[in-house]
Parts: C-alpha cells; sequence; structure tokens
C-alpha cells in the first residue's frame, strides 16, 4: 500500500514535507496547528486510546463542538485502527443514547457542552474521555490521555479486520 493511500499515510507526509505549513485553523478556539503538530499529537493520542484498551476496529463515539481537538482525536483514530462514530454536537441526550447503543461505541469523546448529558446516557462500561470542561465522575481527561503515552516514534497504523 502507497503511504498516501490512508489518512495517516498522508499526515505524516504532509508533516515531512511541509512540517511548519499551517494544516488547520479554529477561528472559535482563536488557534491554529501545523501538520507536524498534528501529526506528532495525534500519534500521542493514538498510542493513548490503544494503552486505555481499545482494540483496532472499536467504535469511539465524539460528541464534541468543531474544534482542534476532533480533529486530532479523527486523525488518532485512524492511526490507531479505531472507526469513529460521530455525534452531532446539537444532539439532545436521547439521540445522542440512540446512536451510541446503536453503533456499539466502547468510548465516548465529549465536550463541555454534553457535560450535564453524559449521566443520562446510561454509558456503564464504556470509556469516557472528557476533551474540554469540568470532569464528570468516571471520566478521564484527554490531556492526561495524551501526556500518558510515550513520545518514542509513531504508532504503527493499525488496520481492523
Amino acid at each position: 500500500m502507497d503511504a498516501v493511500t490512508d489518512l495517516a499515510g498522508t499526515l505524516r507526509c504532509a508533516a515531512a514535507s511541509a512540517p511548519g505549513r499551517t494544516a488547520v485553523v479554529s477561528v472559535r478556539e482563536g488557534r491554529s496547528a501545523t501538520y507536524r503538530e498534528l501529526d506528532e499529537h495525534s500519534d500521542r493520542m493514538a498510542r493513548g486510546l490503544l494503552g486505555l484498551g481499545l482494540v483496532p476496529g472499536d467504535r469511539i463515539a465524539l460528541w464534541l463542538e468543531t474544534s482542534i481537538a476532533h480533529v486530532l482525536l479523527y486523525l488518532a483514530a485512524a492511526k490507531a485502527g479505531l472507526v469513529v462514530v460521530p455525534v452531532n454536537e446539537r444532539y439532545v441526550p436521547s439521540e445522542a443514547a440512540h446512536i451510541l447503543g446503536d453503533s456499539g461505541a466502547r468510548a465516548l469523546v465529549f465536550g463541555s457542552f454534553a457535560a450535564a448529558s453524559v449521566d443520562e446516557l446510561g454509558l456503564a462500561g464504556s470509556l469516557v474521555l472528557l476533551a474540554s470542561g469540568e470532569p464528570v465522575r468516571g471520566s478521564v481527561a484527554l490531556g492526561s490521555l495524551e501526556s500518558s503515552a510515550t513520545r518514542a516514534g509513531p504508532p504503527a497504523v493499525q488496520r481492523h479486520p
């Protein structure tokens, strides 16, 4: 398989050829990230997600507002071989619960806007990751996930069956 035929390979090529070039801009957050930053942060996130016990082929739901963290998680999931289940940020808890139950997601990453609704979702046995805001009972802060991962080299791009 050619190095640029998948998302992770495409990002690695961009990071190698134009590491300092701006890759994504978040006007709402007032910040941007370069290709190198996206590649390095998504590598650590991928290792962190796999370190939590997720395995290639597992589904991870992203209930997030549009942000750089959302892009990073999508890239990290691709590198870890996880399947992203997008949950619209405008969904009410019952709609999000339906998506989560129907998809079989093993993990949920949510933003601060959804924090008050997470307890209503009945996520017993699921990994719950907090992207931003105040912690919710049983959640793991996304920042600690990335900082707990080793920095040694990129994860092998995982393929699920």
